[in-house]
Formats: C-alpha cells, sequence, structure tokens
C-alpha cells in the first residue's frame, strides 16, 4: 500500500488561474500524489472488468488455491454432461441417485452418466477420482439437479452466443411451427434467419410449451420470448409460417398481431408449404387420387419384416442392378417421400409385382387376400397410367422440393425455380399428344407382357356425375389423355401458379433494385414503408432518386446471376439504403424447414422413456445437440454455476 499523501490545493480549492493551467497540471502530473490515485484508479477498473481478483481473494491466497482445485474437480462433470446432449444420449438410469460408491458398482442400471464418470476414473482421472472419495454426500454435484443446472447453463450460453449475432446483422426474420410431443405437449419451435458474414443463417432457438394456439396467444408467445431472450424487436423483418389459419390468418392469425408491433415484418407463407399443397390439391383427379391412395398401400404393405423378405428376394432375382431393397414409405409431413415412393415404386415394380403374387398364394387369408387386392389393382391400365403421369412431373417438381428447403435459398431465387418448373410444364403441355404417347406405348407394352390390353371404360351417355371420367374419345390413348393427363397437367399449373402469388407479390415490391428496368417511384415507396422503423430511410426523396439512379448505373450492362451477387457487389458508404433493401430481401424467409427440421430432435430427444423431462432440460440438451458448431467452453459453464452460492467455492 502507498502511503497516503496530504492533499494540496488542486483537490482543496477551486481552480480558476487559468493564465498558468498548463505550468500548474504539468507540475501536478509529477507529485506523487497524483501517481498513487492513477494507480489505484487503474487496480480498482482492471478488477471491476474481471481482469484481476478481488482484493479479498488476493489476500486471501488459501481460498483461491482451494477454488481452483474445486474447479478442476468439476470440470470432467460438466464436459460429461455436455459430451451426452452433443450426442443425444440419455443421462439418466434406473437407479441414479444416492451415493457414487466408486469401489462397489451398483447392480442397478445407473444410467450413461454415472457409467462415463466410472469410465473416466478407470482412464485415469485423478481430479474426478478424489472428489468423488472426498466429497460430502450433499456436494457431489452429480445429481439430477446439478445436472439441470448445468444443462441450462449451456442453454444460456448457446443461446446467448446466437442472439448476440443476431442484434449484430440488425436485421432478421423469425421462423415458427408447432408440434406435439410424446408428452402430449404443444411445442412451439422458434427459430431465427440473418446475415452473417456474408451468408444466410438459420438457427434454432428454442422450444417454447403454448397451452392455448390461438393467434393472439402464439403471437404473445413469440414476441414475449424473443424479449425474454434479449432480441432487438426492431430489427424483425420478416415472418415464416406455414398455411394454418392461427399462424397466418390476415386478422385474427399470429402474423397479423405481430405486424401491428413490428410493421416491417412481413410474412411470408413457408414455400415448400406451398408446394406441397400445390401438389396435394392437383392431385383431385380421380384417377391420380386413387393411384396415390394405392401406392400408399402397396407401401405400407410391405413394412413387415415377412413381406419385406420376399420383396427383397424378388428383387434380387428380377432386379439384382438396382440398389435399392425396400419401397419409401408415403410421409405426410416429409414431402420429398412423397416423390420417392412414387419413383421407387416405379423402378421396382417388376419386383413388386411377383411378390404380390407370391404372397397372394400364403395360408394366412387376411395378408393373402390384401397381396390378391393390391395386384389387381396395380396391374389396372388406369393405375399404371397414372403412375406414368404422375412420376413424370413428380420428377419435376421433386428437386425444387428439395432446393425449397435449403437455408442460403432467398425469395428471389426460389421463385426462378418455380417460374423454371412453370416454364417446363408449359412445355410438356404444348406438346401433349407427344408426351402422352410415349407413357402409353410403355403402359402398353407393360401390360401386353402381364396379357393384359388398354381398353376405354364403358360410358354412360346421360351420366354427369363429378366422380367419373365420361368425355368423348375415339381411342384408349385420347381417352386417357384428357381424363388424367392433361387435367393433373393443367391442375399443377394453376395450383402453383394460385399458391406462390403472394409470393410473387412480395418480390415485386423488391424489383425496382434488381431489374435493370426499375422506376425510382418503386424505390422510394419501399423506401418510405421501412422509414416507418429504420430512421435511417427518413431522407429527402432526391436523395434517394440520386441513390437509385447511381445504382442503376453502376448495375448497367453487368450480368448478376443472384440477388445475393448483387448484395456483395454492392457498397453500404456509396449506396446505404440499396444495401438495406437487399439485405433485408435475402433475409425475407423462404420455408419453415429449420423449425421442422428440430422436430426430429425432439422426438429423439423426449422419447417415450424421457417423456417427463421439463422443458429446461429439453431446451438445454436440444440446443447442444442442433448447434455442434457453437462451442461450450466447460470454463464458462462453472463461470455460470458460481453465480448462485454453492457448497464448493468455485474460483476462476
Amino acid at each position: 500500500m502507498h502511503k497516503a499523501t496530504p492533499t494540496g490545493r488542486l483537490v482543496n480549492q477551486p481552480f480558476d488561474n487559468w493564465k498558468h493551467a498548463c505550468e500548474t497540471f504539468n507540475r501536478h502530473e509529477k507529485l506523487q500524489y497524483h501517481l498513487n490515485s492513477v494507480d489505484t484508479y487503474t487496480k480498482l477498473k482492471s478488477i471491476e472488468q474481471g481482469n484481476e481478483l478481488p482484493v479479498s481473494l488476493q489476500i486471501d491466497k488459501a481460498r483461491r488455491e482451494q477454488g481452483n482445485v474445486n474447479v478442476q474437480r468439476i470440470l470432467p462433470i460438466i464436459k460429461t454432461v455436455i459430451f451426452c446432449g452433443r450426442q443425444s444420449i440419455p443421462l439418466r438410469g434406473h437407479k441414479d441417485f444416492g451415493p457414487f460408491d466408486l469401489e462397489n458398482p451398483s447392480n442397478h442400471n445407473e444410467g450413461n452418466f454415472r457409467a462415463l464418470l466410472r469410465e473416466r476414473v478407470d482412464a485415469g482421472d485423478d481430479n474426478l477420482k478424489s472428489h468423488l472419495l472426498v466429497c460430502e454426500k450433499n456436494a457431489s454435484y452429480i445429481s439430477w439437479k446439478t445436472q439441470n443446472e448445468i444443462i441450462s447453463a449451456c442453454n444460456y450460453i448457446i443461446r446467448n452466443q446466437i442472439v448476440v449475432r443476431v442484434n449484430e446483422a440488425r436485421c432478421f426474420a423469425i421462423l415458427a411451427d408447432e408440434s406435439v410431443d410424446v408428452s402430449r405437449t404443444e411445442q412451439f419451435s422458434l427459430s431465427v434467419r440473418f446475415l452473417e458474414n456474408d451468408s444466410i443463417r438459420e438457427e434454432f432457438l428454442q422450444f417454447i410449451p403454448v397451452s392455448e394456439t390461438t393467434g393472439i396467444n402464439l403471437a404473445r408467445t413469440i414476441l414475449e420470448s424473443l424479449t425474454r431472450f434479449n432480441v432487438d424487436l426492431k430489427y424483425m423483418r420478416g415472418q415464416g409460417y406455414d398455411g394454418a389459419s392461427a399462424m397466418s390468418g390476415q386478422f385474427q392469425g399470429a402474423q397479423a398481431f405481430i405486424l401491428k408491433e413490428c410493421p416491417a415484418a412481413l410474412y411470408v407463407h413457408c414455400a415448400s408449404h406451398s408446394l406441397n399443397l400445390a401438389i396435394s390439391d392437383a392431385c383431385c383427379v380421380p384417377e391420380i387420387r386413387n393411384c396415390i391412395g394405392i401406392v400408399g398401400k402397396v407401401c405400407e404393405f410391405f413394412n413387415t419384416p415377412k413381406r419385406q423378405d420376399v420383396l427383397i428376394n424378388s428383387i434380387k432375382d428380377l432386379c439384382p442392378e438396382n440398389k435399392r431393397s425396400k419401397l419409401v414409405q408415403m410421409c405426410a409431413t416429409r414431402w420429398i417421400e412423397r416423390h420417392d415412393s412414387v419413383m421407387v415404386l416405379m423402378e421396382l415394380m417388376d419386383a413388386v409385382l411377383p411378390a404380390l403374387k407370391t404372397i397372394s398364394l400364403w395360408t394366412d387369408k387376411d395378408v393373402s387376400s390384401k397381396a390378391d387386392m393390391l395386384h389387381s389393382s396395380v396391374t389396372k391400365p388406369e393405375f399404371l397410367i397414372s403412375l406414368h403421369v404422375i412420376n413424370k412431373f413428380f420428377c419435376v417438381t421433386k428437386t425444387l422440393s428439395e432446393y425449397l428447403q435449403k437455408t442460403d435459398m432467398n425469395l428471389e431465387k426460389a421463385l426462378k425455380h418455380v417460374e423454371n418448373v412453370l416454364e417446363v410444364l408449359q412445355q410438356v403441355s404444348d406438346a401433349a399428344e407427344d408426351q402422352f404417347k410415349s407413357i402409353f406405348s410403355t403402359v402398353s407394352a407393360q401390360l401386353t407382357s402381364l396379357g393384359e390390353e388398354i381398353r376405354i371404360p364403358r360410358c354412360a351417355s346421360g351420366q354427369r356425375s363429378q366422380f367419373r371420367s365420361n368425355v368423348p374419345a375415339d381411342n384408349a390413348e385420347e381417352y386417357y389423355r384428357r381424363t388424367v393427363f392433361l387435367p393433373f397437367l393443367s391442375n399443377m399449373q394453376s395450383q402453383i401458379k394460385t399458391r406462390f402469388a403472394k409470393h410473387n407479390n412480395i418480390l415485386t415490391k423488391f424489383l425496382c433494385l434488381i431489374k435493370e428496368d426499375g422506376v425510382a417511384s418503386d424505390f422510394i415507396v419501399l423506401a418510405k414503408f421501412y422509414s416507418q422503423v429504420d430512421t435511417n430511410f427518413c431522407v429527402q426523396d432526391e436523395e434517394l432518386v440520386c441513390e437509385f439512379e447511381l445504382w442503376n448505373t453502376f448495375c448497367k450492362g453487368k450480368q448478376y446471376k443472384s440477388v445475393w451477387e448483387m448484395y456483395i457487389a454492392c457498397e453500404y458508404d456509396f449506396y446505404p439504403h440499396v444495401k438495406e433493401l437487399l439485405k433485408i430481401l435475402l433475409t425475407l424467409p423462404v420455408s419453415t424447414s429449420t423449425s421442422e427440421m428440430s422436430f426430429s430432435t425432439l422426438k429423439r430427444l423426449k422419447s417415450y422413456l424421457r417423456n417427463t423431462m421439463g422443458n429446461d432440460r429439453l431446451n438445454g440438451l436440444a440446443l447442444l445437440n442442433i448447434h455442434r458448431d457453437i462451442t461450450v467452453s466447460p470454463q464458462d459453464v462453472v463461470t455460470a454455476l458460481k453465480i448462485k452460492p454453492r457448497r464448493l467455492d468455485f474460483v476462476l
């Protein structure tokens, strides 16, 4: 400690001799009193910032050393919990409570957590071994309560890192969807989409249990949760949900209530949902609808070991070059599997028919009769023609379905792919006769090999039922082209155009930025719209016009392939408003695939054996498992744990 020095005139009396201020201050800087004060302030500031230990710990050397030992003792426990979370390994067992006896392991299943601790000790972890041998019974730090505290600390650390990145982006969109877990709790999956380091990121934030799924309650849940997570709502620029009325309703949906609080958060219907709905509605043609149903029944029929074995043997004998060994189930939520179900059945049809015939000869009446009915159904002309028609158009939409679920997809790029699909469908429509002739020839050859032929179904001249095709035709090819091929094609075209009309309306607002013939007035309208939430857009119209003209001049003659390339080329210092608007366009959500994929993790974590798991534990384990790229330091977990008074004193 420095010896106290008596204070001088500069401290005791007001200074007013400004004529000689420089000389006085220079002389004061050399005084020991001033140097001691600066040194004391520097050390105090260092302690406040955490760069130095508090004075009490500097004095209490023994306590500091014991605290460091305690940290080393608990680190293996924290690392084990993090390891289980990363690998989605259940921690609990049949009897994972009570004293932990290293020398006499329990005969009961103690769970993976305690088993891993034993493995650590056996591998030579002396810190953990000494801790478990000498610790008090109420200070072992391996109880389920301590596990939950460690998991909650990991949850906070990961979530906080994501929130910091979102706020730094100063522009984000939310993605949300709902699902019921195994305990019948409605889980609301909340994710965010933002730009970071010249790349688009979509990050899962949290599962939020909801008991009331009305629009206003869901909106309140979203806003309150984001506020609780310290996400700055003034930077929200988009909302991405499915088409459920509770979420997308124009007046009572969650998006409408959120739009009142965040006027610039435009709602975008999930493009993957839109495509799935378009395809589903296009399948309203009776023959197509019945074909889809039969495909599902056939795939379901072979989803047992004994029948699957018959199919595998049939594939080996008749399709040895095919690498597939089973049919793909037609899942209601995994849309790409609808495409795969049809395509795989088409590939394996030569093996499926003999397999059904073989099973139809079994002594089991129920199974054999069902196999015979399915065999009869899949050898009918209307089924085979419909199957080939569906396969043809599903081949066009399958790639689009995959692309729309990508994280780096933006609205302009997605709609460009949609336009490409519509263009291909139009080309098929223009050459409908030739396109269908190829399908009809293939089916005719297939039926001929089965001893069947294609005939026109019986038609009634006075029949008016909408559920039966009754169109005039001179031959079977013309009949099926008019009743199956053309209606399905027309439905798919119209449905895709209708479902993506709102997406086009949103993109139209930004076309002035990416089209060479953009109009300055559209740019001004767009800038004024965002000026209600961002003061940077509150500038004179003349300034906006000048910036727009400069941007048009800059882009003239340059062949940018995407909005992303334009965003990278745009310099913020020269085109600040254009840069921000392009950033918003890239941030607008395309699909809710990130939230959908989080439900796969939910299903793995909260299984029928772990259905009483609390939401804090669930979210911590989910973030550890999903965000493997985010580092969770055990030392940071210790820092979070030592906030609360504990039996063991932790010092870092």
